[in-house]
């Protein structure tokens, strides 16, 4: 029979190793929950031939065309200088990075983080490029809306929407194809500024890409698990 002086100590050290277990395992979830993927989207400009690299892209490929430049700053940013054309009904420019040879699934997560810098900016959509049954490829997209003083923004995944222009322009229904899958994401892209007037000289700078995971029910459930412990650890010295 274990005596009282023994029991004591003992009921403390189960109680202790359980915390710390519940600790320490919360301490591993949290640091796997986020991914910062700005260098290996940035990396992609390092690839060789058949690899695509990143670029510039517009609405029309003319001299009246709206002009864009992507810089890279040191391997830690990079700024898209851009001039929405004057001569075109619709102007756009915009830069994108490819993904399909990057094992990265967007799936596995729920938040992605943008750091961005925006000069004259107020509204810029950010892009993902995916994998459906078709020839063309979709696209789902989230305007980031531009506010004073924040350069950090918490996007939900399930906030990016194909706009309803892709469907038109590809004759299709949204109950005619599958639901976009994150897991396929084969580019990212952000655009020109949908508010900025023609013939302005802008630019926007991204420091941050983040891609998160909502641990709230896991933590929930180890704080769940580590109680109930807890209290039969109680009972059973009680006893």
């Amino acid at each position: 029979m274990v005596s009282q002086s023994i029991r004591i100590p003992l009921f403390w050290v189960i109680n202790v190793l359980l915390v710390v277990s519940g600790i320490t395992i919360g301490y591993f979830l949290n640091n796997s929950s986020e991914l910062d993927i700005l260098p290996v989207v940035m990396e992609t400009k390092n690839h060789k031939a058949p690899l695509r690299v990143p670029g510039v892209f517009r609405e029309e490929h003319s001299s009246d065309a709206s002009k864009g430049e992507l810089k890279f700053n040191d391997n830690k940013s990079f700024t898209f200088v851009y001039n929405k054309s004057d001569k075109q009904d619709s102007p756009f420019a915009g830069v994108w990075f490819p993904l399909e040879n990057i094992e990265l699934d967007f799936s596995e997560y729920s938040d992605i983080e943008v750091g961005i810098v925006a000069d004259k900016a107020r509204r810029i959509p950010f892009n993902l490029s995916v994998q459906n049954n078709l020839e063309t490829h979709q696209y789902v997209r989230k305007v980031i809306e531009i506010e004073e003083g924040i350069d950090v923004y918490e996007i939900p995944l399930d906030e990016f929407e194909t706009p309803a222009s892709w469907y038109q322009r590809n004759d299709i229904r949204q109950i005619d194809i599958p639901k976009p899958d994150l897991s396929k994401v084969e580019a990212l892209s952000f655009e020109s500024c949908q508010l900025l007037k023609s013939s302005t000289e802008d630019r926007f700078t991204i420091n941050k890409l983040v891609l998160k995971k909502d641990l709230s029910k896991e933590f929930s459930s180890i704080i769940t698990i580590v109680t109930a412990l807890l209290v039969l650890v109680y009972y059973l010295f009680k006893s």
